[in-house]
């Protein structure tokens, strides 16, 4: 299925909401499979401009437990494989609503390093307007120039968030 643009809204208060029905939903589900799950992602940091997509990070024990694809895919979560040979460490699952993507979940194993970051930069955005600030401008420009084109988006936004992780971690 080909993706459409990339559209950036203002922040919303309703994307909590939705992720707190979502966390509801997986921790109903997974029970005792799931030892942690934050919000995360652009929608998680208040008064920043994001993607319409609630991004969500779990922790569980077991990646290959053989029962976490089909309780995901019960509440709608599709599993994708496209991405494990680059993250083998990581599960990768995309919740959609009329083909538009509403939630992407991202599973680590227990105390993943890459887990532990993304709070860190959770943290940095939602304590310095300075830095959200430019990180908004950073993904209009990004936006304008990639609308079409996901992965240079990303990778556009990548060395931003490896210099202040690193700038403001230890």
């Amino acid at each position: 299925m080909v993706r459409g643009p990339i559209s950036l809204l203002s922040a919303h208060n309703e994307w909590q909401d939705l992720f707190n029905k979502i966390k509801y939903d997986l921790e109903s589900i997974l029970g005792n499979i799931l030892l942690k799950i934050d919000h995360i992602g652009s929608t998680s940091v208040k008064g920043l401009i994001a993607k319409p997509t609630i991004d969500i990070i779990a922790m569980i024990n077991d990646l290959d437990n053989p029962k976490l694809i089909t309780k995901l895919n019960s509440i709608d979560f599709d599993y994708i494989t496209k991405y494990e040979d680059k993250m083998p460490f990581r599960r990768y699952f995309v919740k959609r609503n009329f083909g538009s993507h509403i939630a992407h979940l991202h599973i680590f194993p227990i105390d993943h390093q890459i887990y532990k970051q993304h709070l860190i930069f959770k943290d940095i955005l939602s304590n310095s307007e300075e830095i959200r600030s430019a990180y908004s401008k950073l993904k209009l420009k990004l936006v304008e120039k990639d609308r079409w084109d996901r992965i240079a988006y990303q990778n556009g936004k990548n060395s931003f968030i490896t210099k202040i992780i690193d700038q403001y971690s230890d």
